[in-house]
């Protein structure tokens, strides 16, 4: 009889393909099936996936154009399919974004198709409970690695 643990381990390594990206609350894997989609894996607290799908699946257009699509969660919020993002240079990061960014570090966006998006948004959760968040363009103060 094969061990269960084996058939995670099997999945994983089906499923996850390279680590791109880690923090706090989850790591950022490319999911193997599609490489143009990643996998976020909240391995001690699902609230940031959670908010992220939220998030997401709450806003308008307006707002939407700023933010990497969610796809799928898990139902216990551990894991989270969303698009993935290209990174670019420094130098290409816009010099104006949406006020409700509060948090510019450069590995939280990214572009897809050409289209500068966010795409770890979670934190910005309280934000958007307040109602509708401040759109207004105002100059970017970027900082960190990516």
């Amino acid at each position: 009889m094969i061990k269960q643990e084996t058939h995670y381990s099997e999945l994983s390594d089906l499923v996850l393909g390279r680590q791109i990206g880690f923090g706090v609350y989850k790591d950022v894997f490319v999911f193997q099936p599609n490489t143009d989609l990643v996998i976020k894996f909240a391995a001690t607290d699902p609230a940031m996936n959670y908010r992220e799908w939220d998030i997401w699946n709450s806003v308008d257009k307006e707002i939407k154009k700023w933010l990497a699509p969610c796809v799928r969660i898990s139902d216990c919020g551990v894991f989270l399919i969303q698009k993935r993002v290209e990174r670019k240079p420094k130098k290409d990061y816009p010099k104006m974004i949406p006020a409700f960014f509060t948090d510019t570090k450069y590995s939280n966006f990214g572009w897809i198709d050409n289209k500068f998006v966010c795409c770890d948004y979670g934190g910005f959760y309280n934000i958007f409970l307040d109602g509708k968040p401040n759109t207004k363009l105002v100059k970017a103060n970027w900082w960190g690695d990516y």
